[in-house]
């Protein structure tokens, strides 16, 4: 019921469901569902800008895992926890410490899927610190493998990361090129975060080529999407953009609104 009112949007339901039903798995002598139900929780307080229980439930999941010794529990752990200091508490050095121990696991155990979503992690840390190159390299390691399994939401994704890449460097070809696969793709897929992210890349090419009429009709698209789909954050990272073209265009009350 709590994943269900997240899908409806219903956020303080969804919340009070999960809480409950969580608090109830606590008392039982189930270590395996305790695990799922922390990892399940924490993504819901993740999306809904509970960041500090959202990490708290992680590091409780982490331990549940490495207690049972499962591996690919853990590298999810590492992961999910990695990520919270990346997105969220903004500590790339530590986001890149679990994000490697987790790589390690993955690449031990064969997790495929799994490597490729670390790879495409730790090259997010590398744009955002702006080592640019470095990061192109982890997000052309990650696509290689996505390609090779097939796994299409993945594809898209790292398109949509190089492309905006591609274009910090000024290599507009490139750019233009990887988002317009992704966007082609996605068009059986169809995910609403992923056309959100695509968009969002376009908007900051054409603001980069001067095309402000093109990058504001993007950014228009995908807060739309973020105001029908999107959680808190992702509305305020669209509403900024969206403010600072506007502004950029001299149009200053819809830049304040």
């Amino acid at each position: 019921m709590g994943v269900c009112y997240y899908r409806k949007n219903e956020l303080e339901k969804s919340i009070d469901y999960l809480s409950k039903s969580l608090a109830i798995r606590e008392g039982l002598n189930d270590d395996e569902q305790l695990r799922n139900a922390y990892n399940n929780t924490a993504f819901i307080y993740k999306e809904t800008g509970l960041i500090d229980q959202s990490l708290e439930l992680n590091f409780k999941a982490l331990a549940l895992a490495e207690k049972q010794q499962n591996n690919n529990s853990i590298a999810l752990s590492f992961n999910n926890i990695g990520a919270m200091y990346h997105k969220f508490l903004k500590d790339p050095a530590r986001a890149l410490e679990y994000y490697k121990k987790g790589l390690a696991i993955s690449e031990k155990e064969g997790d495929i899927k799994g490597v490729s979503l670390v790879k495409n992690n730790i090259a997010t840390v590398y744009a955002e610190q702006n080592n640019t190159k470095e990061a192109i390299k982890w997000f052309s390691e990650s696509l290689e493998i996505r390609r090779q399994v097939n796994y299409k939401y993945g594809i898209i994704n790292t398109l949509s990361n190089l492309g905006y890449n591609y274009m910090k460097l000024g290599d507009y070809v490139n750019a233009r090129k990887a988002l317009a696969e992704g966007m082609q793709m996605n068009e059986k897929l169809n995910d609403q975060n992923l056309q959100t992210s695509l968009h969002r890349n376009y908007a900051e090419l054409y603001q980069a080529l001067g095309n402000n009429d093109s990058a504001l009709y993007h950014a228009k698209l995908a807060h739309s999407i973020n105001l029908t789909y999107g959680n808190p954050l992702n509305i305020s990272s669209s509403a900024i953009l969206l403010s600072g073209l506007y502004e950029t265009m001299g149009n200053y009350q819809a830049s304040l609104d």
